[in-house]
């Protein structure tokens, strides 16, 4: 079984977007911001495996959304990135006419959300 950050590893490349020897702190980072996020959404310690591809996509997103702001993407990277999203038994298609930083923003968007629809599933009461 691979591990979380050959993970998010594999899903940026398939992006468009290979990790350097320079990003592997931020990568981290972003899969650790990940995991905050899910578990403060759903009241827990660690994340479900079941929310595995959810914090992938997520850190995935983060990670992008940090390289795209301080000017990281290259302009090749911005246009290649997807046209379409599937995340688990959900696809999201961008307008054709759409510019690629309203492509990149969407894609990113999207990852960045990756999961909240499940989170009630794992969701416990904090008192």
């Amino acid at each position: 079984m691979s591990t979380l950050k050959d993970d998010v590893a594999a899903r940026l490349k398939m992006l468009g977007c290979e990790v350097a020897a320079v990003d592997v702190w931020a990568l981290d980072f972003c899969i650790d911001k990940a995991a905050h996020e899910i578990c403060d959404a759903c009241g827990l310690d660690d994340v479900p495996d079941e929310l595995r591809d959810a914090q992938a996509d997520r850190a995935a997103g983060a990670f992008l959304s940090a390289k795209y702001a301080v000017g990281g993407l290259s302009e090749e990277q911005t246009q290649k990135v997807v046209q379409q999203v599937n995340a688990g038994d959900t696809t999201v298609q961008f307008a054709a006419d759409a510019t690629p930083q309203q492509r990149i923003s969407a894609a990113i968007g999207v990852l960045c959300a990756a999961g909240q629809d499940r989170f009630s599933h794992y969701r416990k009461l904090v008192w």
